[in-house]
């Protein structure tokens, strides 16, 4: 059994119950439209502009979100940056056209990859490809990669973060919670907005429920040491009042399928486990779980939870 009680479903369940820091640590999809359109609001007030969200602000976030530009006028710093970074990787025997292009196009997958499946992480050999599908020289993936992120940097206010990908442990290290061999690299998209901005501007209210379930699961796997039986898991899922049999619990609908969604996220992976009954499924956490600032937002969610517990008895 776990050390700790959850509190009820409904406050469990709701980013609501806890900081503005706690949902921008397990937001699920950012909206790349409303996010840039926020990248832009804060980058004018920084420059003491006035705003003008319906129209001029909007125009400049949805030109910048389809052709990836950057105002020659307003960002001379960040135009002077790129032209330098080209500079240094002048080897690379194609044009700045040419690269721009390319650079637009990884970003574009990026973004529309993101979207389409719904936060997962998107393999480095994705990109190399898509690169590499014109242009058969060696160094030209990292540039285009490195380029990429200095972008959805500056212009969207996301960073393109790296990830190992890796393997499940081995039955001989059932609850450690330790990463394991690498298998490969992945990159994800987090956003670099101040917390309560996100919170307030770019977070989609309506899907905050998801982002409770992703804790709740993330810190009973975590408490079992990592590694939890499918039976085990779906016992404390029930006592939150999800049911793997429910098919329309609200708001959640088929509680399986986003339980599903959080493996396809690779915040959890699951595995076979041989013992006396036979195979056991197993639940174990996956690179996105493990990545410190995740777990960090686990462990300070979960010692407010027992701090409450404790000044309730």
């Amino acid at each position: 059994m776990l050390a700790i009680s959850f509190p009820p479903a409904q406050s469990t369940l709701s980013t609501g119950a806890f900081s503005p820091d706690f949902s921008h640590r397990f937001r699920v999809l950012p909206n790349p439209l409303s996010h840039v359109r926020t990248r832009a609001r804060l980058c004018r007030q920084q420059a003491h502009e006035p705003n003008d969200p319906l129209n001029e602000d909007f125009a400049i976030c949805f030109i910048r979100w389809m052709q990836f530009e950057v105002e020659q006028n307003q960002d001379l710093s960040f135009n002077h940056m790129m032209s330098q970074f080209y500079c240094e990787n002048s080897e690379i025997n194609i044009s700045s056209e040419e690269k721009d292009k390319l650079v637009s196009e990884v970003i574009r997958y990026i973004l529309f990859k993101n979207q389409q499946n719904f936060g997962a992480p998107i393999k480095r050999e994705e990109l190399t490809c898509l690169v590499t599908k014109n242009y058969h020289q060696r160094s030209l993936p990292s540039f285009v990669i490195n380029a990429a992120r200095e972008k959805l940097s500056y212009i969207f206010g996301y960073e393109l973060r790296e990830i190992q990908r890796v393997r499940p442990s081995s039955n001989s290290n059932k609850h450690s919670s330790q990463p394991n061999t690498a298998e490969g690299k992945t990159y994800v998209i987090c956003s670099k907005l101040p917390s309560d901005v996100y919170s307030k501007y770019v977070e989609n209210k309506e899907t905050s429920h998801v982002t409770g379930f992703l804790f709740a699961v993330i810190s009973i796997v975590h408490l079992a040491g990592g590694k939890i039986s499918e039976d085990n898991l779906w016992h404390h899922l029930r006592r939150l009042g999800l049911s793997e049999n429910a098919q329309n619990i609200l708001p959640f609908g088929n509680v399986k399928e986003t339980l599903e969604m959080l493996l396809q996220q690779r915040y959890l992976q699951k595995t076979k486990s041989s013992g006396p009954e036979g195979h056991i499924l197993m639940y174990e956490l996956a690179e996105r779980a493990l990545d410190e600032s995740i777990m960090q937002g686990v462990k300070d969610c979960i010692s407010q939870i027992v701090k409450k517990d404790s000044n309730a008895t």
